[in-house]
């Protein structure tokens, strides 16, 4: 009989034991599977927002390199050539943030569109005093 009591224990230790082993097995398995899903989405994240980031980033830098190329222009330490080179690039930017593949992500954003529109139409606007 005592050693039908000493054997319940052990068994209820094991069956706990490999409950918690299955629990450990279920638990890595999600982290894993987590962990890929994670990485997943950070790469797609990282390919779709690149040439947004890029266009975006061009468009500013352009646009701060055309205000300084004013301030040089108007104190005599630039050409008017460079002023209008810079002026030209900062044009052929705006399709790009307009029509660009890249930038189709942002076309859902509200606003985006007139906000473009906007600045087309401010450059339209600068473009025949530049140019005079």
């Amino acid at each position: 009989m005592k050693a039908m009591q000493s054997r319940k224990p052990v068994g209820r230790r094991y069956l706990f034991n490999l409950i918690m082993a299955a629990c450990v097995v279920l638990f890595s398995l999600m982290s894993i599977f987590g962990f890929i899903a994670i990485q997943n989405k950070n790469q797609f994240i990282g390919t779709q927002y690149n040439g947004v980031t890029w266009s975006a980033a061009s468009l500013e830098i352009e646009y701060l390199q055309f205000l300084h190329e004013i301030e040089e222009f108007l104190h005599e330490r630039s050409d008017k050539e460079s002023m209008l080179l810079q002026f030209d690039i900062l044009w052929s930017r705006v399709p790009i943030m307009i029509d660009g593949t890249e930038v189709d992500v942002l076309q859902d954003l509200p606003g985006y569109a007139e906000k473009l529109s906007a600045i087309e139409q401010v450059l339209a606007s600068v473009d025949p005093v530049i140019q005079n």
